[in-house]
């Protein structure tokens, strides 16, 4: 489940929002990081990840913060 998170962009069809809502409780910062850049490139077919986002808002790596964040506008159409 991994492998695909380190070879972003991905074509939205290669995204399964299951595996990358998982992959944002990784253990890597890099892995929750992109699963949140993966998330927001879903958009709104991302809605179900925000409240798994949000959490991450609060994470001990500014990078994975800024993902969540930024991943929670694009799906909220806020970008």
């Amino acid at each position: 489940e991994r492998f695909f998170l380190k070879i972003l962009p991905l074509p939205k069809i290669c995204y399964n929002e299951q595996s990358l809502m998982k992959a944002l409780k990784d253990e890597s910062w890099q892995v929750r990081r992109q699963a949140a850049f993966a998330l927001g490139d879903l958009k709104s077919e991302a809605k179900e990840a925000i409240s798994e986002l949000t959490l991450l808002l609060e994470d001990e790596d500014i990078n994975v913060r800024n993902a969540a964040e930024s991943a929670i506008e694009e799906i909220e159409n806020l970008k």
